[in-house]
């Protein structure tokens, strides 16, 4: 209702509505103008339905579907993607003797394992007090730990293309499921290497903040505040700097973890001269168990994990690349986002994450398209009567608005297909 209401006080409601009718004895050029206004009423509803019905963006953030052969959801749930039909008693008594083996098995067998990993890095942090740890042994206490945690996921990954692994100074960037992914590629760093990765992210509370705590202690690690611009703004420089020096920094510049089917903006500030760019490409096969954090506790996505049947990864190490002379940092991410979308299979999106996430920036690209949508009806109808400056005085009042977004629009664009109507509505 919101949405028709909207497109309805901008295209309706408008001077435009005075034009037509004061030039109601120009016969043909009015029929002409109404035409013309029928297809832009037109088309920008059409952009709003497609985007409620199915956008750009909401898909990266989706719960995976779950598979009548995997037994992990009640079998009422229709349909599955892999059995179309009524679902037989045979699968109900088979849903209903999993449970009891992943509750009573399954999660005793895993979270002795997560605690065990628990254990092994507090251990680690009590000895690091008393003795001076050199590189080569936090590495290699930082992969046994990765390794068992992983373990404790129930993780069956396969590493493509060793030869690309990093090794070197330079940024590592990845698609992001959830914060488990940096045990996941750091699990494959070799044993006796002189440095892992220099991880990164986003601060956090409970569970995720003991990791943290801990793991800094033995890794080298840059935790931020996503929604403090200053802290945002010092950790990029020193993220820079991390990335000329002695190993890999792991990053996932996406900012927000999606289900691995959309690859999401890159943010290019550390897109400069001078540092390598490791492309790192994480595919999932989600029929066994989905790693995408969707829940608002930690705690219940642990939960969720544990009693799945298995974590299924692809990780695929792609060519270093290096920015080219005279390309901007914007081109350079987006080819490296092009490189992991291809690799993992999945569509990329040219949107952030935080249009999801963010009411403000929700806001920002309604506004955006109403401009274009204003703009567009202006030139429209100054060109229909571009002799009369009655017309052309009239129209320039749509550059005044009430609530336009800051940001110019493009000279070339019209209508822009975005998701920003869903949110409206």
């Amino acid at each position: 209702m919101q949405l028709g209401q909207r497109l309805f006080t901008v295209v309706m409601h408008h001077p435009l509505k005075n034009i037509a009718t004061t030039h109601y004895h120009l016969s043909s050029s009015v029929m002409h103008l109404q035409k013309n206004l029928f297809e832009v009423c037109s088309d920008a509803f059409k952009a709003g339905f497609e985007a409620i019905v199915q956008d750009e963006i909401s898909v990266a953030f989706d719960i995976a579907p779950s598979f009548y052969t995997t037994l992990l959801e009640w079998p009422g749930r229709l349909p599955f993607p892999d059995a179309p039909r009524i679902i037989s008693r045979w699968h109900v008594l088979g849903y209903l003797l999993a449970i009891p083996f992943r509750y009573g098995v399954l999660l005793p067998i895993r979270f002795g394992l997560i605690l065990t990993s628990f254990i092994y890095i507090l251990m680690a942090v009590i000895v690091s007090f008393f003795v001076s740890l050199n590189k080569r042994q936090k590495t290699r206490i930082c992969t046994t730990y990765s390794r068992l945690f992983c373990a404790s996921l129930g993780l069956i990954a396969k590493y493509h293309n060793p030869q690309y692994r990093p090794k070197h100074p330079g940024i590592a960037v990845s698609n992001h499921l959830s914060p488990n992914d940096i045990q996941i590629i750091h699990a494959n760093v070799e044993m006796n290497a002189d440095f892992g990765f220099t991880v990164t992210g986003q601060k956090h509370s409970g569970i995720i903040w003991a990791i943290e705590r801990l793991t800094e202690r033995i890794c080298c690690a840059l935790w931020f505040e996503r929604n403090n611009a200053e802290e945002r703004k010092r950790f990029t420089d020193i993220l820079i700097k991390e990335g000329r020096r002695e190993g890999p920094v792991l990053l996932f510049p996406e900012g927000y973890c999606t289900n691995n089917t959309r690859r999401l903006q890159l943010r290019r500030a550390v897109f400069e001269d001078g540092i390598t760019i490791y492309p790192i490409a994480i595919r999932q096969n989600a029929r066994f168990g989905d790693s995408f954090w969707s829940e608002n506790q930690f705690w219940r996505y642990l939960l969720r994990i544990a009693t799945s049947w298995a974590i299924v990864y692809d990780v695929f190490y792609l060519e270093p690349q290096k920015r080219l002379k005279d390309e901007p940092a914007q081109i350079f991410a987006a080819r490296v986002q092009n490189l992991i979308a291809r690799a993992a299979g999945i569509k990329r999106i040219d949107y952030d994450g935080c249009l999801w996430y963010r009411k403000s920036e929700q806001m920002r690209m309604k506004d955006i398209q109403m401009k274009d949508l204003a703009r567009h009806l202006k030139e429209m109808v100054a060109s229909n009567y571009s002799t009369d400056p009655t017309i052309i005085q009239s129209c320039d009042l749509i550059d005044h608005q009430k609530g336009r977004g800051s940001m110019p629009s493009s000279p070339n664009s019209t209508l822009i297909k975005t998701p920003l109507f869903s949110f409206a509505a």
